[in-house]
């Protein structure tokens, strides 16, 4: 529903137009949102077009200090602004018309018409009621079939003259604003957006304030500051409990073999030690020459000995040669015959 000023250009509403409108001064004892329906003449029939026609207002407190709003949030968005300093290079003027067209911007309205009417309203300048015309002074109307919005103001006689008037507005403090509903609507999504920075950082350029949370895994942080701490604390976090690139030691920090883990092992020369396999101490190639050097030697020995099971000799077996009691071999078995066993219990070696 457009707005109509609650000020300004007497006469130019028509009476079957709809809109909306604030009045707020001397004459009524209390603010009023006054809305007008078309073909409603009595209180029933506007709360039946209402019934059908659901309309949500928003009007600015008189007690609102820029901190206390509600937030509101739309899921379309119908309206664009500008706001006028005199230094815009889309300006053009026409002085037949005295009629300033601000170029480049498609408002709501049919196409085949030259004027559309009620679709802007503006900080200094009159809003013009759908379904009619007007050639009043100082009004504001979009030309969507030109993809322009017109100022319509009878002081102004060249473009310098409109310029001056604006950049002049600006410098005091009140600028000339124009809002203007868009020809379409701007749908946009409610739910939050994951943007993939993978490609590089994302870049938000706004002329208002604005509020992000930055996602890290699985937690969201506030602000870019707390995402960069958080990923240093993380990354220093998981360095802290990697083992270094290189990392000997004289300790068992890193973690010992043992018999049924890998790991670190620290290596000895030793042929006597006690270690076992929990230790993590490993036996050089030195070590193991060592113990196979002395196999080999004990073996060679055990290999020519006389069994105690028994066995048989190849060759002469000696005693002592020195003559004296004592050296005399024991249990031996003679045979003086193939069928007779001579027994003794030692045999005494005398020399001769």
């Amino acid at each position: 529903m457009p707005a109509r000023p609650s000020g300004g250009v007497s006469g130019t509403y028509a009476l079957d137009a709809p809109g909306i409108s604030l009045q707020n001064n001397q004459s009524v004892s209390q603010p009023n949102i006054n809305i007008r329906v078309p073909g409603c003449k009595t209180l029933e029939e506007i709360k039946a077009w209402l019934t059908d026609n659901p309309l949500t207002v928003y009007y600015q407190s008189t007690s609102y200090n820029g901190a206390n709003g509600l937030d509101i949030c739309l899921t379309e968005y119908q309206n664009g602004s500008i706001e006028l300093d005199g230094t815009e290079s889309n300006l053009q003027f026409f002085s037949e018309y005295q009629t300033l067209a601000i170029k480049g911007i498609t408002t709501a309205g049919d196409p085949s018409q030259a004027n559309a009417y009620g679709v802007c309203i503006s900080s200094h300048f009159a809003l013009v009621p759908p379904g009619t015309s007007t050639t009043l002074d100082k009004v504001v109307y979009g030309q969507p079939q030109y993809n322009q919005i017109i100022i319509h103001d009878t002081s102004w006689n060249s473009l310098e003259t409109a310029k001056a008037y604006l950049a002049a507005q600006k410098a005091a403090g009140t600028p000339v604003q124009i809002a203007y509903q868009l020809a379409t609507p701007e749908v946009y999504a409610t739910d939050p957006v994951d943007f993939d920075n993978a490609a590089g950082p994302l870049t938000v350029l706004t002329g208002g304030e604005l509020e992000a949370a930055f996602k890290s895994a699985d937690k969201v942080v506030e602000s870019r500051i707390d995402f960069v701490e958080d990923t240093l604390n993380e990354q220093g976090q998981a360095i802290a409990e990697k083992a270094p690139i290189s990392h000997s030691s004289d300790k068992s920090t890193y973690g010992l073999g043992s018999g049924s883990q890998f790991g670190h092992v620290k290596l000895s020369d030793a042929t006597a030690s006690g270690s076992n396999a929990g230790q993590g101490i490993a036996a050089t190639p030195s070590a193991v020459n060592q113990v196979n050097a002395r196999v080999s030697t004990v073996d060679g020995i055990a290999r020519a000995a006389m069994p105690k099971s028994g066995g048989t000799f190849t060759g002469n077996v000696l005693a002592s040669s020195a003559n004296e009691a004592g050296a005399f071999l024991r249990n031996i078995s003679v045979q003086n015959s193939a069928s007779q066993l001579q027994y003794t219990n030692f045999i005494i070696m005398v020399r001769k």
